[in-house]
């Protein structure tokens, strides 16, 4: 996801890519050495305006500003830590009402491979470290700052067709000296106090068009259509105007695709490495428990996966319905008490292969006990020595902070134990990193470190027919989002072969447990956009209550207009209805605007948030009460019946007042108990 960062948010390590930038950039005589540039850095307290990739910690560009006395005499570096320590400095001690001067941008950099690059809603690298830069100037004035010109030293002849090409030459006032330029004209900062409002100082044909063909060419499954947004084929403001907004959409053959997606690029690899085993597809449940979702993963899927003594009910029920036929095999992961290993008996009972994975000493005395049961067992491996590895964030002398599995030595040990009992056979090996896969030549390097130990345990017992790797594949959160899964999906099969070789050992079957990347891209929410207040647009839900890992875990998603598409465009924040400050996209990076049509009088406008289908729902919770008790919205379902044609069912409304004051106890009956008492 893309950042841009000030102040204490600047690390050394993105200033240095910063420095070496600057290096190739600029003329000899400009150049720092290592040591001077961070010098520059702690002295400066970190004022250079970076935009960045988070995921990779990747610098696409920058802007270093100073502010400056009118006789440029003398100039101090500013930033959001230290703009109100720099007006006590003596260089301002003249200006009784407040300090009077410049901006001085002293680089303005963009990356020669991104500078032709349109990133989140149509927008330049150039345009998002400007907007960031206008914010940091609104801080500064809010200070008693009075600035009367941003300038920038030494454009080139490239950098102001680049400005032009771009539109901006009305907002970029060139001085008679061509080796100056002054960014924007006094009065504009003299109106506007935040980024929306100046751009609606921008001629009318300086404003954007950003929704075009090829923001959407890493999601295919959406397309634009005269002025409409399309999911698959199917207009977004046709079907919310049919059920009503607010709208939660789940497209089930979605589920279809990307199992078998998947699975195609196993297979594809597995024949190029002629790899003597096949690759088997598990579907974790916790990503998703509704009931199309699961019966639909169960089509393609090899497997299952359960986490709990609770979602195995699940799968107790789909057996006892005749949707999983005796033989198909259930994974068991997450701590097991004597519930969720009652629920496992009964599935042997009814000839299912259950794999209970092993996790602790309790588990295992539980299993053992059943000796009535021959059952086939996992042992889970903890990785929090690889994942700390392939983070380059490992101290030997650092306890273990994963709560799952067993570290080498006690996965030998249970394995011994294991293999000593009558009733239980080690067949499956598990582990699993956490979170989505960023950087895959890591991932690859903590997976081989981790095989290497599965072939240790396979020489000496022979017995595992399993490598369970978990899962991590990653979604498509944002517009930009690339990832190379083919990449993956061969490193991973190559690695698992030629180790395999190297230990004398045969090919094991592989196993993934992919709830996100199953569930994700088959359900969106749209919602209308009831309120604009100055640059907010407000929806008629909530963000923080029905997406919580937005504001939980700073997850991105994409969100787009589904109409109103050859509108201008603006910058806007979006925020729901609740009355919490958190209620917003996106807290905690409050440059990130989102580029919204223009609701002109008389226009609805309605927004789609996409890859909600995992976690969101079953993390804030379904047919309950909300925060602020802003009610769940209408639910439809789009399936493809035998003949293979969509079918579409609305499952839920909107929720009313009284259903949620019913959950709340609020009734005759209770309330007067509760007075008596």
């Amino acid at each position: 996801m893309l950042k841009t960062v000030t102040g204490n948010g600047l690390s050394e390590d993105l200033y240095l890519q910063t420095w070496e930038l600057d290096n190739e950039t600029f003329e000899e005589k400009d150049k720092l050495t290592k040591e001077e540039a961070l010098d520059w850095f702690y002295r400066s307290n970190r004022s250079t305006i970076v935009l960045y990739d988070d995921e990779n910690n990747n610098l696409i560009g920058y802007i270093t500003p100073y502010l400056v006395d009118h006789s440029f005499a003398n100039s101090y570096i500013i930033s959001d830590l230290n703009y109100k320590d720099a007006l006590k400095q003596d260089v301002f001690v003249e200006a009784k009402e407040g300090v009077d001067g410049d901006i001085y941008l002293f680089s303005v950099v963009v990356k020669n491979e991104y500078r032709d690059k349109s990133f989140f809603g149509g927008k330049p690298a150039i345009k998002i470290l400007t907007e960031a830069l206008v914010d940091w100037i609104c801080e500064v004035k809010k200070a008693g700052v009075s600035i009367n010109y941003v300038f920038a030293e030494k454009v080139s002849d490239d950098g102001e067709k680049y400005l032009k090409s771009l539109k901006m030459e009305k907002c970029f006032v060139m001085a008679d000296d061509s080796k100056y330029a002054k960014l924007f004209s006094p009065y504009m900062f003299d109106k506007c106090d935040n980024v929306g409002k100046l751009y609606d100082l921008y001629a009318e044909d300086n404003l954007q068009k950003p929704y075009d063909k090829s923001i959407l060419k890493n999601h295919e499954y959406l397309k634009f259509v005269d002025d409409r947004l399309f999911y698959k084929d199917i207009d977004l403001l046709e079907l919310v105007k049919k059920y009503g907004a607010p709208l939660e959409v789940a497209y089930t053959p979605m589920i279809t695709e990307q199992v078998l997606e998947q699975k195609n690029l196993f297979a594809e690899k597995i024949k190029k490495y002629d790899y003597k085993n096949k690759y088997n597809y598990a579907y974790a449940t916790k990503a998703n428990y509704y009931s199309e979702v699961v019966t639909t993963a169960l089509k393609s899927a090899d497997f299952l996966e359960t986490s709990s003594a609770y979602d195995i009910n699940i799968i107790v029920d789909l057996v006892g319905l005749n949707y999983i036929k005796p033989g198909f095999t259930i994974i068991c992961n997450g701590f097991k008490n004597e519930e969720y290993v009652k629920h496992i008996k009964e599935l042997l009972d009814k000839k299912i292969n259950v794999i209970p994975v092993i996790e602790n000493e309790d588990e295992f005395k539980l299993l053992e006990n059943l000796t009535d049961y021959n059952i086939n067992v996992g042992v889970r491996y903890n990785s929090d020595f690889e994942v700390r590895l392939i983070k380059n964030n490992f101290d030997s002398t650092d306890e273990f902070d994963n709560r799952f599995g067993f570290n080498e030595e006690g996965i030998f040990d249970i394995a011994e134990r294991i293999s000593q009992t009558k009733n239980l056979h080690l067949k499956l090996f598990h582990f699993h990193f956490g979170g989505t896969i960023t950087n895959i030549d890591n991932y690859v390097k903590g997976l081989s470190n981790i095989y290497e130990v599965y072939c240790k345990l396979q020489q000496k017992y022979h017995t595992f027919e399993y490598f369970d790797f978990g899962g991590g594949f990653p979604v498509k959160y944002s517009l930009t989002y690339n990832f190379d899964y083919d990449y993956l999906v061969d490193s991973i099969v190559k690695a698992v072969k030629t180790i395999s070789e190297d230990n004398g050992i045969s090919e094991p079957q592989l196993v993934g447990e992919h709830g996100r990347f199953t569930a994700a891209d088959h359900s969106f929410y749209i919602y209308k956009v009831d309120m604009v207040k100055n640059n907010w647009y407000v929806i008629d839900g909530s963000l923080m209550n029905m997406t919580p890992d937005m504001w939980g875990i700073d997850q991105d998603f994409t969100i787009l207009p589904i109409n109103l598409i050859n509108n201008k465009c603006i910058p806007v924040s979006l925020g729901g209805e609740t009355c919490d400050p958190d209620d917003r996209y996106f807290l905690n990076d409050k440059n990130i605007k989102l580029f919204m049509p223009i609701i002109k009088e008389g226009e609805e406008l309605y927004v789609a948030i996409f890859s909600i289908g995992a976690y969101q729902e079953i993390i804030s919770g379904i047919g309950g009460v909300h925060h602020c008790m802003i009610p769940e919205g209408n639910e439809l379902i789009i399936y493809k019946n035998k003949d293979d044609k969509l079918c579409y069912y609305k499952a839920n409304s909107k929720q009313t007042a009284e259903e949620m004051l019913k959950l709340l106890a609020y009734n005759e009956d209770y309330l007067s108990r509760i007075k008596q008492s």
